[in-house]
């Protein structure tokens, strides 16, 4: 089959709108704080020895080619940014102010504050007014679901090149851990996920393509000893997170060297495709944090804990993932990176759970073409480097073989290879990663994306598995 060129698809609005004119919302003004004392902390020096080896081993990053959504100033972005409160049930949000005045966004002086929604179809608020200094970030907090402070920022600063964006470190010694946490921040206006920005919010239309956000913190984490001296480096991304020994390591000039992937900026150890996202890095363009490494508690906007980035639209699946992430503040603690999982752990035997027969649950989604076809994948065990099942597209009629290249009990990323095409030419080489979903019906169901590999335009597609019987 031949392939055409990746089409944009706009976006369907209109839902808040036609809620509002249902309903008859009306948003009340913006509920204020009583005058009391700030609770900002003080601005203050960092330890000088700490300062000494957060800078000895300040990471060189490298970027992916092709690489549009790099880092930049985080304080540029928030000064063009508009700061509002997410609401759900269809009640508009609440504009507060645009752009936030650093020093109430932080705390400094009396923070920006709001209550929650009472519920639609009315459009009132209750309860005690959340302070912009609460983390208040929306999907992302329990206590507030989808609602919260965010900064919508200004979508032109989205594409950046990266080149001397600023690193943002802090460190934490956690009491009784025995270990430090050198933690290097870098800000991102824009998570690219699928390198597609505009899709159809249709629930389970297209979510495999549909995890991008505006508003991206990424960050690699140093773990040392008392004496400061690396034990290990944690690479972040996607909820997750994995460690290497710092023997390990690749290094240059004796700091660590990490990558960080296309579009999605999830940092890894080495160039290749990761993970059920088949995140794919490799050596573009290198940032030296060295450059321009800040502190990151004397930042203005230190002390705001609302999310970075607009609401994304809702869906059955990866609302979370559609909208801007809190960045580090200081309500938020390093949490226990020095108990991730090795990186290099032997990905090991397929697991039980993905073994057997799968179908697509209806058309496979491909936005680069208008054929339609569906796909049945066949499972077997094995280990890691083997041929584990075939693949058939009915539709198309082209079968592929599948190579396990990793697993673990949470995902599983597959190599295909086309071994037959009587009818269409398929593309020949690429990955597929499954992902367990909760089921629909009473049989088990993947979340299955498929990736071209090779040069050209980037065939990308994904499915819902059933499981077969």
């Amino acid at each position: 089959m031949k392939y055409s060129q990746p089409m944009r698809i706009r976006r369907v609005g209109g839902v808040c709108a036609v809620l509002l004119l249902v309903a008859g919302c009306e948003e009340k003004p913006v509920v204020g704080l009583p005058a009391e004392p700030s609770s900002a902390a003080p601005v203050r020096a960092p330890d000088a020895a700490r300062k000494a080896t957060a800078e000895k081993y300040a990471p060189f990053i490298w970027f992916a080619k092709g690489e549009d959504h790099g880092p930049m100033d985080a304080g540029r972005f928030v000064s063009t940014a508009k700061l509002k409160w997410a609401h759900d049930d269809g009640c508009p949000d609440s504009d507060i102010a645009a752009p936030p005045d650093m020093d109430v966004l932080t705390g400094r002086t009396q923070p920006y504050a709001h209550r929650v929604k009472s519920g639609f179809p009315r459009c009132d608020f209750e309860g005690e007014p959340i302070r912009s200094t609460d983390p208040s970030a929306p999907r992302r907090n329990e206590k507030l679901g989808a609602e919260g402070f965010y900064l919508d920022g200004e979508d032109s600063l989205r594409r950046q090149t990266g080149d001397g964006a600023p690193t943002y470190w802090q460190v934490h010694s956690p009491e009784g851990a025995g270990v430090r946490v050198y933690t290097y921040w870098r800000f991102h206006a824009w998570n690219n996920a699928r390198n597609v920005e505009d899709v159809i919010p249709v629930p389970g239309s297209v979510i495999g393509l549909d995890g991008d956000h505006e508003g991206d913190w990424e960050r690699v984490t140093l773990i040392t000893d008392l004496r400061d001296t690396p034990t290990m480096l944690v690479f972040n991304g996607h909820g997750s997170q994995c460690s290497l020994e710092w023997s390990k390591v690749e290094k240059t000039d004796g700091r660590p060297v990490g990558y960080s992937a296309k579009g999605t900026h999830a940092s890894y150890p080495t160039t290749g495709t990761h993970g059920w996202m088949l995140d794919q890095t490799d050596q573009g363009r290198r940032l030296d944090t060295l450059t321009d490494l800040r502190w990151v508690e004397v930042e203005a906007w230190w002390g705001y804990a609302g999310g970075w980035g607009s609401v994304g639209r809702p869906g059955v699946a990866l609302s979370k993932e559609r909208t801007g992430p809190p960045g580090p503040s200081p309500v938020r603690g390093a949490g226990e990176p020095w108990k991730a999982k090795r990186c290099d752990e032997p990905g090991g035997l397929l697991p039980d759970s993905f073994a057997g027969v799968w179908r697509s649950l209806g058309y496979v989604n491909q936005p680069t073409t208008t054929a339609k076809y569906t796909a049945t994948m066949t499972l077997r065990g094995g280990r890691v480097g083997d041929k584990v099942g075939e693949i058939v597209y009915p539709g198309l009629e082209c079968r592929g073989e599948l190579t396990l290249a990793k697993a673990d009990r949470s995902a599983v990323v597959l190599t295909e290879e086309i071994v037959a095409e009587p009818v269409r030419a398929c593309v020949k080489r690429g990955t597929i990663g499954l992902m367990p979903v909760e089921a629909t019906g009473s049989r088990p169901e993947l979340f299955w994306v498929y990736h071209q590999l090779g040069a050209g335009p980037v065939v990308g597609a994904n499915a819902t598995m059933v499981k077969a019987g």
